[in-house]
């Protein structure tokens, strides 16, 4: 469990359990973590690898928080259909014992899922009587409503906490971002002072086959220059998609539902690493990035890029880079919508929401969530993808003469 939700959650007074478990069911299947990947194909080594490892830990963090915010959602959900049932049950003089059972089965069985101690205890025994069945189901009835007020207060907490380190995370973006655009309008320059040219040669150094192997998502035949130009036009179409959700948030604000534009998912086609957005809900700000993480398929020998397509390729990166870096601004107007519109969302629901308010704070949620997750995840893995393109253009570059002589040999 992440830390935010885990502090927001002990600091709501709800106890924890001990035992580990997994909200919301069994965890992804652990992939190896391309930082190890380049670290153990002996690539050159790049100077802007520890900022870009920041940035993925953070958006990894982020990401299971938010995550695990959404399951806390579902248990509020779950848990206010019990008290609707239990208040079903009142009209026959409470809960029965068997009732009582199932009930506090399934109370434990959902605040498990967030590693939160039921503080509700319902024996069976306590259920016989008429007189102690209406008793203890009102009792029990109190302690879930306070159960599931303390979950929505943690919930809330932990998106703030969520907010505030998102602000770290897009300083090392605007920082990193700068220092990776440099980097490879540098090695354009070093590129424009190497002699002649190549057209037939095989990349040689066979220890960082891993790394394009990676990026080129099992294609025998990886366009290095055009997928760097997808994750250009993908960082345009998430750009341009958080400021359609800052609208969306305002008009939630006013008690309405948004009729939003979808993402243009045509621009993440051709992705490395054979990435994909997919969509996981109805409403436009339900999407996830999906990162193969394999290269699996993938031919042991790729051409290498002619000084052209190399260019091009440096060019794609140090403006991808370029637009990454404007994030931090983009964020904090994000930032500000989501303060703005959460406090007048409440304030017009007060303490009693009508269905309507609720559904329209539910859909508030995820917009936020949304807003948090998909930039900071896009994020990660462009600069992940960048960092690696660099990585061997310039090992490319340091054995430019190398590759001219086997084009040389190649064509006589």
């Amino acid at each position: 469990m992440s830390d935010f939700l885990k502090q927001a959650l002990a600091n709501a007074g709800l106890a924890m359990e001990d035992a580990e478990v997994v909200a919301g069911g069994e965890g992804p299947i652990e992939d190896t973590p391309i930082e190890e990947v380049i670290e153990s194909s002996d690539v050159e080594a790049d100077p802007v690898e520890e900022g870009v490892d920041e940035i993925e830990e953070a958006a990894e963090e982020t990401e299971e928080a938010v995550d695990q915010i959404e399951t806390s959602e579902e248990v509020v959900e779950a848990l206010e259909s019990i008290y609707a049932s239990m208040e079903s049950a009142m009209a026959d003089g409470g809960l029965t014992a068997r009732e009582a059972g199932f009930a506090n089965a399934a109370i434990a069985a959902q605040l498990k899922r967030l590693r939160v101690a039921s503080p509700i205890k319902m024996s069976t025994e306590s259920f016989v009587s008429l007189e102690d069945r209406k008793a203890n189901t009102e009792l029990s009835m109190e302690t879930l409503k306070e159960v599931g007020k303390k979950v929505v207060d943690a919930i809330r907490a932990a998106l703030k906490a969520v907010r505030e380190a998102a602000k770290n995370f897009w300083i090392k973006i605007t920082d990193t971002g700068g220092r990776l655009q440099k980097r490879a309008q540098e090695m354009i320059k070093a590129l424009d002072g190497k002699k002649g040219d190549i057209k037939n040669a095989n990349y040689l150094e066979h220890k960082g086959i891993k790394v394009i192997q990676w990026l080129s998502g099992g294609v025998k035949r990886a366009d290095w220059p055009k997928q760097a130009l997808s994750i250009v036009k993908a960082t345009h179409a998430v750009l341009n998609w958080s400021k359609t959700i800052r609208t969306g948030l305002e008009v939630m604000a006013e008690g309405k539902v948004p009729n939003l534009p979808e993402l243009n998912e045509s621009a993440f086609a051709d992705l490395p690493c054979g990435a994909k957005l997919v969509k996981t809900g109805t409403d436009t700000f339900s999407y996830k990035l999906e990162v193969t993480k394999t290269g699996e398929g993938a031919t042991e020998e790729f051409a290498v890029p002619n000084k052209a397509a190399l260019k091009t390729l440096l060019g794609q990166v140090a403006e991808a880079a370029g637009q990454l870096s404007q994030f931090r601004k983009d964020w904090q107007q994000t930032e500000a919508a989501i303060e703005g519109a959460l406090k007048k969302l409440e304030s017009k629901a007060g303490d009693k929401p009508n269905e309507t308010q609720k559904e329209i704070q539910s859909k508030f949620q995820k917009a936020a969530r949304a807003a948090l997750s998909l930039p900071q995840t896009w994020g990660s893995f462009a600069f992940r993808c960048m960092s690696a393109y660099l990585s061997i253009a310039a090992n490319i570059i340091k054995h430019w003469e190398n590759y001219t002589k086997q084009d040389a040999a190649a064509g006589a």
